[in-house]
């Protein structure tokens, strides 16, 4: 019989169990106004990386910043030509 633990929610549902993968969180990075990148070696240690972009203010009327993920690097690249003023964003990024 497999040892492990599982845990359940209010309606018997499985939440998570010992097969289950759960999202580490390694970081945040500000974009600023620049193109930019921020570069984290744990991104390479195995699992699926994930990336959070949170535009400051109001997005529709800005130019948020493209993020993307190259290897173990985060960067992110305001487009020419996008009307409004630079969104400041904060990027959360992780694996699971």
């Amino acid at each position: 019989m497999p040892a492990g633990i599982e845990t359940y929610g209010p309606n018997g549902a499985v939440l998570t169990s010992y097969l289950s993968k759960i999202a580490r969180q390694f970081g945040q990075v500000g974009t600023g106004t620049s193109n930019g990148s921020h570069t984290d070696g744990r991104l390479g240690e195995g699992g699926m990386p994930w990336l959070a972009t949170l535009p400051q203010g109001n997005p529709a009327s800005l130019n948020a910043p493209f993020v993307w993920l190259d290897g173990i690097t985060i960067r992110w690249q305001f487009l020419d030509g996008m009307p409004g003023d630079r969104a400041t964003a904060t990027i959360i990024y992780g694996t699971r």
